[in-house]
């Protein structure tokens, strides 16, 4: 692919990539395009207004830092740093995705997994880097579900601040809280996936890299399936 492709014609290639119905093939042609410019282009996606395209750039980016590091390590380690610094009250910015994102590289690159487990963990820490907005919280928790799934090593000092979760207010987070307590195992949080199985409240959630509707009560009965 050339280098020299138009920022426009770039993104356009990008969204046609992101937009294949086998998504998982389609992954693997990311690396034909310049990937700094495909990173900075798919960052710009994550406020994208079709969802499809704002998630899939969480797993395109996930896939891209995560190949970068085996030639630039430390460019990989720049990406992880501006996405902190988009997280930060000081960037003016709300930092959409991010979360999710910094989730998707730990999860995929062991050594960025190791630098930086801590760093996404303290975002619902009151006493670390807390977010303050609901919605990103709820992306921290997509976050380390995800590393949870693989990794649940990684994110094991999660299990406090994940618990208090499963009484959210807010449907994503409780079903994100549940899948967690599966993955790490806290059989502690038993009594409270017995309540939420008579929680009908219905999520669309991304997983394997495609969206799939369920109900809280799916995602207690998994994990309490798991913890069984």
């Amino acid at each position: 692919m050339n280098g020299e492709i138009s920022g426009a014609s770039l993104k356009r290639e990008l969204v046609s990539v992101l937009s294949q119905d086998d998504f998982g093939q389609a992954l693997f042609r990311l690396p034909d395009y310049p990937v700094k410019k495909s990173i900075n282009a798919m960052i710009s996606f994550l406020c994208h207004r079709d969802d499809r395209i704002r998630w899939r750039s969480v797993s395109g980016l996930g896939f891209l830092v995560s190949r970068l590091f085996e030639s630039q390590p430390e460019e990989s380690r720049i990406i992880m740093r501006r996405f902190m610094w988009m997280l930060n009250e000081e960037s003016g910015g709300i930092g959409w995705g991010v979360p999710e994102t910094m989730g998707e590289i730990i999860a995929l690159n062991d050594t960025l997994g190791r630098e930086y487990n801590r760093i996404i963990v303290s975002y619902l820490d009151e006493n670390g880097n807390f977010l303050d907005h609901a919605p990103l919280r709820t992306g921290v928790l997509w976050g380390i579900e995800r590393i949870s799934e693989i990794k649940p090593q990684l994110v094991k000092t999660c299990v406090d601040l994940v618990e208090p979760y499963l009484e959210s207010d807010i449907p994503m987070d409780r079903g994100l809280a549940c899948l967690i307590c599966g993955h790490q195992c806290i059989r502690e949080a038993v009594p409270q996936l017995n309540h939420l199985i008579m929680d009908k409240s219905e999520i669309n959630l991304y997983k394997e890299e495609k969206f799939s509707r369920c109900t809280v009560s799916d995602l207690a009965g998994k994990a309490l399936n798991r913890l069984s």
